[in-house]
């Protein structure tokens, strides 16, 4: 995944098992929503409708 690096000490020390190859980005508030909606649908068979980002974008299969 692809993304502005946020290496701040305080973001660091978030992280559980956190590489030192490995890097941290920051993920758009819409893309988060879709992921998690994705989630929902697929182990619990919820459909949560529409994002709160307002992303109007169909889920993937």
């Amino acid at each position: 995944m692809q993304g502005d690096r946020r290496e701040e000490p305080e973001v660091v020390a978030q992280v559980v098992g956190f590489k030192s190859e490995e890097g941290l980005v920051e993920l758009p508030e819409a893309l988060v929503d879709l992921l998690a909606r994705m989630y929902v649908k697929e182990n619990y068979g919820i459909d949560l409708g529409v994002g709160a980002a307002g992303d109007d974008q169909p889920d993937h299969p």
